[in-house]
């Protein structure tokens, strides 16, 4: 089993505004992003779609749709950023993640979505956040032992340096899906 890792770079506010507003549009422009992708033609996101846009109570029994409309609302607002050293991870690569700073953590999304104990895991990274997860991020990831982990973990810590310093400058918050 080979997991991937994909962050965007999203103002939250924007994603907020979204839940509730009833607005036609947007709802419209999701569902279009939805047929381009491909990667969600399941009825029951399309449906999640309607039901956060339109504010109605979400059913946690489809929290696996409703990570799917946070992951479309965040390539409609945001930025995909690079994440080619977190595609197809096996689990050594999983363990050494542990060891960059932030990555998995507990914070709790700022949106009324209900947690899936299925994938994808989302994980939440604010723009203050991120400024202490710089701060503490271990450059030399002591404790790998192998050649082959330290080359991927150097370009892995690389890009996850490389997307806390976006959040950073940008002022803005990181969502990160792993699948």
């Amino acid at each position: 089993m080979s997991l991937t890792i994909v962050p965007y770079l999203v103002a939250t506010p924007l994603l907020q505004q979204v839940f509730g507003s009833a607005n036609r549009r947007i709802i419209n422009d999701l569902r279009e992003t939805l047929a381009e992708d491909g990667k969600w033609d399941d009825d029951s996101v399309v449906q999640a779609v309607e039901d956060v846009v339109n504010g109605a109570p979400l059913n946690t029994q489809d929290a696996d749709a409703y990570a799917a409309v946070l992951e479309i609302l965040c390539m409609y607002f945001g930025v995909q950023l690079p994440h080619d050293a977190f595609e197809s991870m096996r689990s050594p690569a999983l363990q050494l993640l542990k060891q960059f700073e932030g990555l998995y953590n507990d914070l709790q999304l700022p949106l009324p979505i209900p947690e899936s104990a299925n994938f994808p895991t989302v994980y939440y990274i604010n723009k203050q956040q991120a400024v202490k997860n710089l701060a503490r991020l271990d450059p030399t990831l002591s404790g790998i032992e192998d050649n082959e982990g330290k080359r991927w973990a150097a370009s892995a810590l690389q890009q996850y340096r490389l997307w806390l310093q976006e959040a950073v400058d940008k002022k803005k918050d990181l969502y990160i899906f792993m699948y």
